[in-house]
Parts: C-alpha cells; sequence; structure tokens
C-alpha cells in the first residue's frame, strides 16, 4: 500500500526554508595578525546545529531551478532529465542539509572509502539525505498519479541566457583581472572569497631595501633560508666527502 503524500509537509520542511536560505547575506570578518589585516566574507552556517557545513545561497537558488524542473518533468511523466535534475537539485542542497560527505561518497550507488565508512558523521549524514530523499520521491510519485492541472493565476517570465564555458572563462579572467590593488581571490574547496591586506605607506616613510632584509632576516632564523658563507662551507665539505647531517626543515 502506497504512503499518502502531504504535499505540504515537503512544501513546509523544505521549500518554505529554501527559499528564506537564498535571503541569507555572506557573514563579513575581519581579523589582524603582526603582519597584516585580513577581510572578506563567510558563508551562512547550516540550520542544523550539529553539522559544520556552510551554504552558498546561490547555491540554494540554483538547487531549486533544479527541483521545480525535476517536479515539473514528474507531472508530465518525462523521464528523460528527470534523474539528472534530481542530482544536481541534491548536490546544491546538500551543504544545507547537511549531508554532502554522504552525497559524494556514498549516495547513489557510489563506493565509500574506508575513511568514510569510519566517519562519525557518516550516519547522522544519512539519516539527514534519506529524509530528505524518502519526502521528496514520495512528492514526485504523488505528483504523477496527480498533477498540478491548474496554475494559480500568478506567472512571473524568467529570461535567462545561458552561460558557456568559454563564457565563464572570461568572467573569471575579467574579474582576477581588476581587482583592486592588495586584494586577492582565494578558493579553498567550493568557497570563494575576497582577502585584501593594508597598502604599503607612503613611499619616503618605506624603506624597500630594510624590508626586505628584515624578511629575509627572519626566514633565516626559522631556517627557510641560510646565508651564502653556510651553503659555501657546506659545498666544500661535500666535495671532500665530508656532508653535515641535514637539520629537520632541510629534510622537508
Amino acid at each position: 500500500m502506497r504512503k499518502v503524500v502531504d504535499f505540504h509537509q515537503f512544501t513546509r520542511q523544505y521549500l518554505i526554508p529554501f527559499t528564506q536560505a537564498t535571503k541569507e547575506k555572506l557573514i563579513p570578518y575581519e581579523y589582524s595578525d603582526s603582519f597584516s589585516t585580513y577581510s572578506g566574507e563567510y558563508f551562512p552556517s547550516s540550520p542544523l546545529t550539529d553539522v559544520v557545513y556552510s551554504f552558498d545561497p546561490k547555491a540554494i537558488e540554483e538547487g531549486l531551478t533544479h527541483l521545480n524542473e525535476c517536479l515539473y518533468l514528474s507531472m508530465t511523466d518525462q523521464k528523460q532529465g528527470r534523474i539528472d535534475a534530481l542530482l544536481k537539485s541534491m548536490r546544491c542542497f546538500s551543504h544545507y542539509l547537511g549531508f554532502y560527505g554522504y552525497y559524494i561518497n556514498e549516495a547513489f550507488g557510489s563506493t565509500p572509502s574506508e575513511k568514510w565508512l569510519s566517519d562519525p558523521d557518516r550516519l547522522k549524514e544519512k539519516q539527514y539525505f534519506q529524509a530528505y530523499y524518502d519526502l521528496l520521491l514520495l512528492t514526485r510519485m504523488g505528483l504523477e498519479e496527480n498533477p498540478i492541472l491548474e496554475g494559480s493565476g500568478q506567472y512571473k517570465d524568467i529570461t535567462r541566457q545561458v552561460q558557456t564555458h568559454i563564457d565563464k572563462h572570461n568572467s573569471i579572467a575579467n574579474a582576477l583581472t581588476h581587482l583592486p590593488r592588495f586584494t586577492a581571490w582565494a578558493k579553498l574547496g567550493n568557497h570563494e572569497q575576497l582577502i585584501s591586506t593594508d597598502p604599503l605607506g607612503p613611499r619616503g616613510k618605506v624603506s624597500l631595501p630594510d624590508l626586505f632584509y628584515a624578511i629575509r632576516q627572519r626566514n633565516v632564523a626559522q631556517g627557510y633560508l641560510r646565508p651564502v658563507s653556510e651553503v659555501k662551507e657546506e659545498l666544500r665539505n661535500r666535495s671532500h666527502g665530508l656532508i653535515p647531517p641535514l637539520t629537520s626543515k632541510q629534510r622537508l
């Protein structure tokens, strides 16, 4: 016997929070150390308090587009493209819903690694994944049997231009070319953010040779550079078969 679907449950539990998540703002941050001041923006955290994921509001917006396509194809009995739209939507939502690790390592027939199988968050992420997927599957099945034949009377025309790979490549290249001075665009995993440093003071108050000397001396003290005299002495010893033992930093 097939379970009765409550479409309002899926809407309350997922669609409404997804829509609200698209309006979340990035969180600015700034901190300083002895060398510089760093600033940028954090992605907002998942609403689930027991996971450490952050999500991109733009990814949620993209996921809603794929989800809408998936549900529409379910109502029109068009199987082609429906699964692809489903997978894309779940990937977009995976950080927000707390199952990104499970999605990329184990979901939909993926072969999990030993490291993932022993991950303490695996079972928790599996539960989050299964809860969403089960309710979504029931919603799809319900729409297949009882499609929405009449609209609400409210329509919004959305015209989108598909961005090609070359367009995306050129867009990124243009953004990197026109970054402000003392600013860098960094990417860690799927997260992109701008970092900036304090600009140098007036030229009359900054002596670049002194600055270079201080940096060089600090690198020598920390073992990253060696004085020329030491290198020459080592080469002489090597030529005579006397090779001194390397330090731990030199071995690295």
